[in-house]
C-alpha cells in the first residue's frame, strides 16, 4: 500500500477544518469584537477560528508525505470516546449537571483504558466534585439542575 493511500482521507478532513475554520472566522465578524476596553466575544472566536484554520491549513500542505496520523483502530477509538462528550450535551437537561458529569467521565476514563474500577470512580468523582464548586459556588453560575429540582 503507498502512502497516499493510507492518508487519502486525511486531506479531506483538513480541508473541511479549513472551511470550518474560515467560516468560524466569518463568524466572529458578524458577532463583532467590541472595544479595546470592553472586548467582545468576537474575539475570542476570530482568534479559535484562526487557529483551526492555520493548524489545518499547515497540516494539508505538510502533510503530503507522511503517514496518517490516525490508523483505523485509533481513529474507532477516537470516535467511541465522543459518544460520551454527546451524550452529556444530550442528558445534561433532564438529568443535571452532576449526575452526567460523574457518569461521562467515568465512561470517557474506562474507554481510556484506566485500570479496574477504582481509580476511574475517584477520577469521576473528583473532577465532578472540581467543576461543581468551581462553576456553581465560587463562580456562581446556574448548573443545570435536571428533574432533581
Amino acid at each position: 500500500m503507498t502512502k497516499w493511500k493510507k492518508i487519502r482521507g486525511e486531506p479531506i478532513f483538513n480541508l473541511i477544518l479549513i472551511a470550518l475554520g474560515i467560516f468560524i472566522i466569518l463568524e466572529s465578524f458578524r458577532v463583532g469584537f467590541g472595544s479595546l476596553e470592553r472586548p467582545g466575544s468576537g474575539l475570542f472566536i476570530l482568534f479559535c477560528g484562526i487557529v483551526i484554520f492555520s493548524l489545518n491549513g499547515y497540516r494539508l500542505f505538510k502533510a503530503a508525505g507522511t503517514e496518517a496520523v490516525f490508523k483505523k483502530r485509533e481513529a474507532i477509538k477516537f470516535l467511541t470516546i465522543l459518544a460520551p462528550f454527546l451524550a452529556w450535551i444530550v442528558l445534561i437537561k433532564f438529568l443535571g449537571y452532576v449526575p452526567v458529569t460523574f457518569l461521562c467521565t467515568l465512561c470517557i476514563a474506562k474507554l481510556l483504558d484506566l485500570p479496574r474500577w477504582r481509580w476511574p470512580l475517584l477520577l469521576s468523582l473528583g473532577t465532578t466534585a472540581f467543576c461543581y464548586l468551581l462553576f456553581d459556588h465560587i463562580l456562581y453560575l446556574d448548573l443545570p439542575r435536571g428533574f432533581w429540582k
